[in-house]
């Protein structure tokens, strides 16, 4: 049945050209369900056993690891889930092979220098870094090459439209796993502090990343026969640096209003925020199942040349996007002061902030993963340039308006940051592909714009 907004026409297109991008959306948002009951259960008994302090350190420290994890791909994640098609299509497995090898030695290596490089700055300037923050920074960094590799790893079996190797390792088992641990070190009398809450976020995520490294190798054997893998470094490096200026402007768009309030205000406050923010977790995974899901589809219809499937596609997905996070918005809002009450008393001035964030968590999803139809299109500069506006805007008004107002500015200005990217993103798509992708639009092509087919990878 198609969903409001949706004609017929487009239902039975969906049903033809798409379903397999339905199929992945609705796995990618059932596991993102399930992984947000798990996420807050883990960030509950975080919060309970380790107090605002200590809560509020370690969400610093993991949303930096969860920024730094994905940029240390240097654009290689993305590359491969929209090079896949084309590989697939020729055959050319030796080169898929290749460059899935090259992408997760980019990424542990990257990873272990900025890893190696957070060492070598705590123990040359001890006295910059406050005594409580320093132990927690190295055990931090300790994450990140495995953090990384299983980055490259969901866009692996994302281009092979696998969302159990996509998804489950890295939002139910990790997160299961220091769960697990916790719980554990809980039940044997130990105190939870930063330290071990972040040594458990290790042994998860090494255990994690082998687990799945292992998986998805036996799945390739058989979709993409061994072949000696064919490296082309220079070439595909040059191809993914660009697509990296999307990977960093996005996980900081999603990231630094967390960092900006760890810088400006006091570790209790960040505890307050980061728990508002994480109570709209619904809301946000609509947006990243859809735009997992919709990666492969842009990325076919790019490779076939099919513009009018291209426009279609679009405007479903910022569709799929829209309704089902307003409906998630209005019953998390309506039920927030139960939710940020299992966090603690300290916890119940996040409802204001959670009411704002979830007005510029609906503006991001009137124009549905509209960042990944640049990309896949080869616009990816330009999605950057969007990203890196909404992130001037965001950070701009934070520093004027979190000292003033406390975390309730800081949300207001990621509100109005995800605003600017919403218009942003829409003038862009317009303007670069002639397709609409606002929710509310229709699925117009515009006949003078055509989209740009790019050399194929493999090629010499």
């Amino acid at each position: 049945m198609p969903i409001p907004g949706e004609t017929a026409e487009d239902d039975r297109t969906a049903n033809g050209g798409a379903e397999p991008a339905r199929r992945m959306a609705l796995a990618a948002f059932a596991v993102r369900v399930a992984a947000a009951g798990l996420a807050y259960g883990l960030q509950v008994v975080l919060a309970r056993s380790m107090g605002g302090h200590d809560y509020g350190v370690y969400v610093v420290v993991w949303t930096a690891v969860t920024l730094i994890g994905p940029v240390s791909g240097l654009g290689f994640e993305t590359l491969v889930v929209r090079s896949t098609p084309k590989f697939m299509a020729a055959r050319a497995f030796a080169s898929l092979r290749g460059m899935i090898t090259a992408a997760r030695l980019i990424a542990f290596t990257v990873a272990s220098a900025f890893a190696l490089g957070a060492v070598v700055v705590v123990q040359a300037l001890p006295t910059l870094i406050d005594p409580d923050w320093r132990v927690p920074i190295m055990l931090g960094a300790a994450c990140l090459p495995l953090f990384a590799v299983t980055e490259i790893q969901d866009g692996t079996a994302r281009a092979q439209d696998w969302p159990d190797l996509a998804l489950g390792p890295t939002y139910i088992l990790r997160p299961l796993l220091i769960l697990l641990l916790v719980v554990m070190s809980l039940a044997a009398g130990s105190v939870i502090s930063t330290e071990s809450a972040l040594i458990a976020a290790i042994g998860a995520t090494w255990i994690t990343g082998g687990l799945q490294l292992l998986f998805l190798g036996r799945r390739l054997h058989v979709t993409a026969p061994t072949y000696t893998p064919e490296m082309r470094m220079v070439r595909w490096t040059g191809e993914a640096l660009p697509i990296l200026m999307v990977d960093i402007a996005f996980v900081l768009i999603t990231g630094a209003d967390v960092l900006m309030v760890g810088l400006i205000a006091e570790p209790n406050d960040v505890a307050v925020y980061f728990a508002a923010a994480k109570s709209l977790a619904l809301v946000q995974f609509v947006q990243y199942a859809v735009r997992t899901a919709a990666a492969r589809e842009f990325a076919t219809r790019v490779h076939d040349g099919d513009r009018a499937a291209l426009a279609a596609a679009a405007l479903r997905a910022s569709r799929w996007t829209f309704w089902p996070a307003a409906g998630f918005a209005a019953v998390t809002l309506a039920a927030a002061p139960w939710m940020l009450a299992l966090f603690g008393r300290d916890f119940a001035g996040g409802e204001i902030v959670m009411a704002v964030l979830a007005l510029g968590l609906l503006a991001r999803a009137s124009v549905g993963p509209a960042e990944t139809l640049l990309t896949m299109s080869g616009r990816q500069g330009l999605a950057a340039l969007v990203y890196a506006g909404s992130l001037a805007t965001m950070l701009g008004f934070g520093v004027v308006l979190t000292p003033m107002f406390g975390i309730v500015g800081a949300a207001t200005a990621a509100a109005l940051g995800m605003g600017v990217e919403a218009i942003a993103f829409s003038v862009a798509a317009r303007f670069a592909l002639g397709l609409d992708v606002f929710v509310f639009a229709g699925a117009r092509v515009a006949p003078h714009v055509s989209l740009a087919r790019e050399a194929e990878p493999w090629a010499g």
